[in-house]
């Protein structure tokens, strides 16, 4: 079973490393590894960051349960903390912060520290059934581990900005 699971996020980060490689590419921003060569640790890492915000806007609770690890918790504003189960059901039920609809990642970096990755960006958001001018943005921090021959997020971390995102 877990063979299963770990070959299922393989291809589901294969899968968004491909998007990433491809979009980025169209629009310049991250040349395109040479055919055959294989995506540096860096692409690696913002392709499976990309793939929390895929799975939280697909509202996919199997994907959040691979990329969430057991003892992970997500900080709100410094004033909430959500477990990795009560993020999963906070995204089945359609919860309005993660009900975003329409999103944009910009300014995303990463920093490898041995076992461990951060990647941080800023995330604008459209939320489902709002307007264009109903945008919400956030200062994001995610931090990757190596658990069981992947990486999973153990924690993560989400700021509120009310500058205006138009």
């Amino acid at each position: 079973m877990r063979m299963m699971l770990n070959h299922h996020l393989k291809t589901l980060i294969v899968a968004v490393a491909l998007v990433v490689t491809f979009n980025t590419a169209a629009r310049g921003q991250t040349p395109t590894p040479e055919p055959g060569k294989r995506l540096t640790e860096e692409q690696e890492l913002k392709a499976l960051d990309l793939s929390w915000h895929v799975a939280v806007a697909a509202r996919d609770e199997a994907a959040l349960g691979r990329l969430l690890a057991d003892d992970y918790n997500l900080n709100l504003d410094g004033v909430r903390t959500l477990t990795k189960t009560q993020e999963i059901e906070a995204v089945k039920a359609s919860d309005p912060l993660f009900a975003f609809g329409a999103f944009k990642l910009g300014e995303v970096t990463v920093r490898i520290e041995g076992e461990r990755a951060i990647v941080s960006g800023v995330l604008t958001t459209r939320p489902d059934g709002g307007d264009k001018n109903s945008r919400r943005r956030y200062f994001y921090t995610r931090t990757f581990v190596n658990r069981d021959g992947r990486r999973q997020i153990l924690e993560a971390r989400l700021l509120s900005l009310y500058a205006d995102a138009r």
